[in-house]
């Protein structure tokens, strides 16, 4: 994995999950206490992810789960889910019509039983990171295996 992609996955793990901790901690007056403390955990366990691959760069397990929470919007009548960190490209679909939003920063929706829309997205941005870093590490392994298969020899 190249340097560049290192930089911008410390970013948007560490940065934006405390950023969003931080940000989710200090608004949380007048949201669910259930809400709020699952986007704080939420966010918490992104930036351990960042943390854990900063120290170790060949353990990407963290990271991939850290960026497959955020790859998904769901918005349903009796629940939605949303999460974000770092750089966001939403390509979404609300009640039959389709759209784009981007983030910078950090952003948690957390609700049930409320006025959502019913929508799915996808956040470009997290799943085009999350593919670059499951390959890299698919072709470390394989690397690893090749090594390993002839040094048997």
């Amino acid at each position: 994995m190249n340097t560049a992609v290192r930089i911008i996955l410390l970013i948007q793990t560490i940065g934006g999950g405390y950023f969003g901790a931080v940000m989710t901690a200090t608004s949380a007056e007048g949201m669910p206490v259930v809400m709020s403390v699952t986007g704080i955990v939420m966010f918490l366990g992104i930036t351990l992810a960042g943390i854990s691959f900063a120290l170790s760069p060949g353990r990407t397990w963290p990271v991939l789960a850290a960026l497959a929470v955020q790859t998904i919007w769901i918005s349903t009548p009796a629940f939605s889910y949303k999460i974000s960190t770092g750089l966001a490209f939403w390509i979404i679909t609300m009640s039959g019509q389709g759209n784009v939003w981007a983030n910078f920063g950090a952003d948690v929706s957390l609700g049930s039983f409320g006025i959502q829309q019913t929508g799915f997205g996808l956040n470009i941005v997290a799943l085009s990171l999350l593919a670059i870093v499951w390959m890299s590490a698919k072709g470390q392994r394989d690397r690893t295996k090749h090594v390993e298969q002839r040094s048997e020899m």
